[in-house]
């Protein structure tokens, strides 16, 4: 059975430094973006900038567009994540889970939302699939 750790982290409320700095001290390798389209009003969290300010950090940046929220636009929250259980439970999105798996059980890793609160977010169906493949898994708060 492997073992393994993944961080969840929302950027809600935090700069990019602030982020950065997060990773820094829990010596993330990686960053796995789980939006489903990685733009943000919020300066320095769209795609190309995040992805500049990590890899400056020494951190690896990944969007990982198959673990986005594809029911964001379904007004209650309870049915959008079990769409979402659905989606990730087989063909891409489940291969992506898979992935995510792997990649945790090799590397100190992090997924990145938007949201701070990682129970009012899709990435938390995503991790919840992840220790349902892996029931060894760690899934940890990124403070």
């Amino acid at each position: 059975m492997a073992e393994g750790r993944i961080y969840s982290v929302g950027y809600e409320g935090l700069t990019v430094g602030g982020l950065v700095e997060r990773l820094q001290q829990s010596r993330i390798h990686e960053l796995v973006d789980v939006r489903a389209n990685p733009f943000s009003r919020k300066p320095g969290f769209s795609k190309k900038r995040l992805a500049a300010s990590l890899e400056a950090a020494g951190i690896t940046y990944r969007h990982e567009p198959l673990l986005g929220n594809a029911f964001r636009d379904v007004e209650d929250f309870g049915t959008a994540m079990d769409l979402m259980r659905e989606h990730l439970a087989a063909g891409e999105p489940a291969e992506a889970v898979a992935w995510l798996v792997d990649l945790a059980t090799n590397r100190r890793i992090a997924v990145l939302c938007l949201e701070s609160d990682q129970r009012r977010c899709h990435r938390h169906v995503v991790l919840e699939a992840a220790v349902a493949r892996e029931p060894a898994l760690d899934v940890l708060p990124l403070h």
